[in-house]
């Protein structure tokens, strides 16, 4: 819970620091959100920055590949190697299976 909170306080303020305007898009990554079987974190920090009753002003997602397959991506376009979204989906496909999550 405290976590969540505390999460969500830092988001606040890096988009208003940011002059963000709503709805600010909100991607979760790392093992704290996308590996956690606990989901009180998540929870709180979602509730944290949309609280009931409020037009929402974060849209909340999870990272569905892990982090080190855009980097692989990132690393292959700098490369010059242009990848299609099938050719994509394949290759995280297989990232997560060598890294077994």
């Amino acid at each position: 819970g405290n976590s969540g909170r505390d999460y969500a306080l830092s988001v606040r303020c890096a988009a208003e620091d940011l002059g963000l305007e709503k709805p600010v898009q909100v991607t979760l990554a790392g093992g704290n959100f996308t590996k956690c079987e606990c989901m009180a974190a998540v929870k709180a920090l979602e509730e944290s920055l949309n609280p009931p009753g409020e037009n929402p002003g974060y849209q909340i997602s999870r990272l569905s590949i892990p982090p080190v397959a855009g980097a692989l991506f990132w690393a292959l376009e700098l490369g010059g190697l242009k990848l299609g979204e099938e050719e994509r989906e394949k290759l995280a496909k297989r990232v997560i299976e060598m890294i077994g999550i």
